[in-house]
């Protein structure tokens, strides 16, 4: 987001009193993705489930070299209960990402975490804890990527284990070592466990990586925190924190420009040039 496209620099802005990060108003990916899913399941089962003999995941034999099923069984579900469950946590959890991050990116990162659970499943038939043949199919693995990011980014969010509700901190703890008992030990849906855990460390590593990465002293000058768009941007070694920028620019809303200090003026300006130099 640019500096000046924040909602407090536009004209007759109110500050909304309470905002509801699930909001109720579904996003334009989150609604195309339930909407082919649900088509994908209907027109599967009508055709006597053929759309899964083209694009389900099989671990072996000339299907591994198939890469395009990486995306497509993502789109497939099992039976009703498997798609309904998986389509609750796309749109509890899909709306807010999508808020966050933008269309774009979200459907990427959301492919992408489904992609990672398709690859996991074939390593763990590598290591051979995922019998073979195994068929996987389902949104299981890019559904776990969003809540991994939701538990970084949203750490008040509560969802429901079981019936239970769970603080999803902890669900983001719990689940992988669930997942990782039950492959270990040959449990039943081993090899639909080994997407569930792809997809979960996925979604965390994509949070997790530049912060780690920044705090062992390899960031470069371009990297960015996703949580502060601000943080990482420097000039002469000073941080400008975006919370300092959005009380600036919400006292030129309030109060109009002439109200700013020396200082204030020189924060915003810095904060400028060093988010124009970011995307040179």
């Amino acid at each position: 987001m640019g500096l000046y496209d924040r909602d407090y620099t536009k004209h007759n802005y109110t500050p909304p009193q309470n905002r509801n990060y699930g909001g109720s108003q579904i996003t334009p990916a989150v609604k195309a993705l339930l909407i082919i899913n649900c088509i994908v399941y209907v027109v599967n089962e009508l055709t006597g489930r053929q759309l899964s003999t083209m694009f389900a995941l099989v671990n072996g034999g000339e299907y591994l070299w198939q890469v395009w099923r990486l995306i497509g069984y993502q789109f497939l579900h099992a039976n009703m209960m498997h798609i309904m469950l998986n389509m609750l946590g796309l749109y509890f959890l899909g709306n807010t990402l999508e808020r966050h991050w933008g269309s774009k990116k979200f459907i990427i990162f959301y492919l992408s975490c489904g992609v990672v659970g398709g690859l996991f499943f074939f390593l763990f038939t590598l290591l051979g804890f995922v019998s073979y043949p195994a068929i996987l199919v389902g949104a299981s693995g890019a559904v776990l990527g969003l809540l991994a990011a939701c538990a970084i980014l949203f750490p008040h969010f509560v969802v429901f284990f079981l019936i239970f509700p769970v603080p999803i901190r902890k669900a983001a703890v719990i689940l992988p070592v669930i997942y990782l008992m039950t492959i270990l030990t040959g449990g039943h849906n081993s090899g639909g466990e080994a997407a569930h855990l792809g997809g979960l460390l996925a979604g965390a590593a994509y949070l997790l990586y530049p912060k780690y990465k920044s705090r062992i002293g390899f960031s470069s000058h371009k990297a960015v925190d996703f949580t502060t768009p601000f943080a990482h941007m420097r000039n002469d070694n000073q941080k400008v924190s975006s919370i300092e920028v959005d009380r600036i620019l919400k006292k030129v809303s309030d109060k109009g420009l002439h109200s700013l200090t020396e200082a204030e003026k020189q924060t915003l300006r810095r904060a400028t040039e060093q988010h124009q130099n970011k995307n040179i």
